[in-house]
């Protein structure tokens, strides 16, 4: 669940619970407004230490024997079957530990959500018939340029304003 003020914050307690009864992993995720800024501008956003503040307080919160296998900070309720993790891409830099690329619906691969530079295509690559183990290379030499950058530091990588919305980009 992307939380957003005032749209679905009040919906986060419900979510967490209902990972106490049933083997769900519940995933929080900073409501980042990239290429959003005339529709979402006024509301910014919430962290996650907030968020885990709140389910703390109503029935506690644990880190996780159960690790995820991305960029979540897993916790549990005591005594939960289910997880929740939270994806704080605003207020505390998960960089070192993300192990995601974005693939685009239009066939490019970007090393990093935050970053624009870098970004290659795989779809005219695919449609003229290249071969795994060239597909392989590029993908390789992808990660091997892949930033350490945080949403504070996004400008870095784009060239004024973000060309495209996070749902132009897959996310």
């Amino acid at each position: 669940m992307v939380v957003i003020p005032g749209v679905n914050d009040h919906e986060v307690l419900d979510l967490a619970k209902l990972t106490i009864e049933r083997q769900w992993h519940v995933r929080f995720i900073e409501f980042m407004p990239i290429g959003n800024n005339d529709l979402f501008a006024d509301r910014g956003w919430i962290s996650s230490e907030q968020l885990r503040q709140q389910i703390r307080e109503k029935w506690g919160l644990e880190a996780s024997q159960v690790k995820g296998n991305g960029p979540a900070d897993v916790f549990q309720i005591p005594g939960a079957k289910g997880t929740l993790g939270f994806i704080s891409q605003m207020s505390e830099c998960f960089c070192d530990r993300c192990n995601r690329m974005r693939l685009s619906a239009d066939g490019w691969l970007r090393p990093c959500l935050l970053n624009e530079t870098g970004q290659i295509d795989l779809k005219t690559p695919l449609r003229q018939g290249a071969t795994f183990e060239e597909l392989r290379e590029k993908v390789s030499n992808l990660l091997g340029i892949k930033p350490d950058i945080n949403f504070k530091q996004r400008d870095s990588g784009t060239t004024g304003n973000y060309a495209r919305t996070m749902s132009q980009i897959g996310g």
